[in-house]
């Protein structure tokens, strides 16, 4: 997976979107033409219109009409632009060395970051790729699960993919 920030990417680009199944889930998908920018979860509390508004809430563009082949491309080798403030940027690629099948908690990234653990939970919330920046590893102190975006329910079938 290779991952850029927003400074590599072309000022002008074309945003596209669409539904998608990520590993049994209904999913929203936000790309350019050569990377993944966003993904949300539709759930009963999410449907694909409000998933499609927040991503787009943190980039402020239009998107022009949905391309399939272009997401199925794009799924199958994902290459992920994350926008965000260098200390979300630092906190994200930290989430995505967390392995598949295993989870952390706010204070263990905290202390990794040098951060304080609330800082740590506002950046893995503003995290715009669910799924692939695996946010939903993240549990609280106790172990339990806690706040999710896209709702509990999503993160617990997230926790049970196979690794």
């Amino acid at each position: 997976m290779k991952i850029i920030t927003q400074a590599s990417l072309a000022p002008n680009s074309h945003l596209y979107f669409g539904r998608v199944d990520y590993h049994g889930l209904p999913a929203v998908l936000l790309t350019t033409a050569s990377h993944i920018i966003g993904l949300g979860f539709v759930s009963p509390t999410h449907n694909e219109q409000a998933v499609l508004a927040n991503i787009m809430h943190q980039f402020k563009r239009k998107t022009p009409e949905y391309n399939q082949k272009l997401i199925d491309d794009l799924y199958k080798n994902p290459q992920l632009c994350l926008i965000g403030t260098d200390y979300q940027l630092k906190i994200w690629q930290y989430l995505c060395q967390i392995p598949a099948g295993q989870t952390t908690n706010y204070k263990n990234i905290a202390t990794h970051c040098h951060s304080h653990p609330r800082a740590v939970g506002k950046a893995v919330g503003a995290n715009p790729i669910s799924g692939f920046v695996p946010c939903h590893r993240v549990l609280a102190s106790d172990g339990q699960l806690n706040g999710y975006r896209w709702g509990l329910a999503v993160k617990q079938q997230l926790l049970q993919l196979p690794a």
